[in-house]
């Protein structure tokens, strides 16, 4: 059986004071972490429903920015 959850990694602080999101995936008994390239801040996650909350602006800036290098990539 597998196991997948969305957690924010709360013993990696960044620079700014927020924390990167991880997928966590235990398959067999072993545990996988993968990074995202998204930071978040404690209040812009909700770590019982595994969701981000509404309004994060930053997060919101950071998908426009990757879509811009995207369609310059095209």
């Amino acid at each position: 059986m597998t196991s997948i959850k969305v957690i924010l990694n709360r013993s990696r602080a960044l620079k700014d004071g927020s924390y990167p999101l991880v997928v966590q995936i235990i398959h067999r008994r072993r545990k996988r972490l993968l990074y995202l390239s998204i930071s978040l801040f404690p209040d812009e996650f909700d770590p019982y429903t595994e969701k981000i909350l509404i309004g994060s602006r930053r997060l919101t800036q950071n998908l426009e920015k990757e879509a811009g290098e995207e369609k310059l990539k095209s």
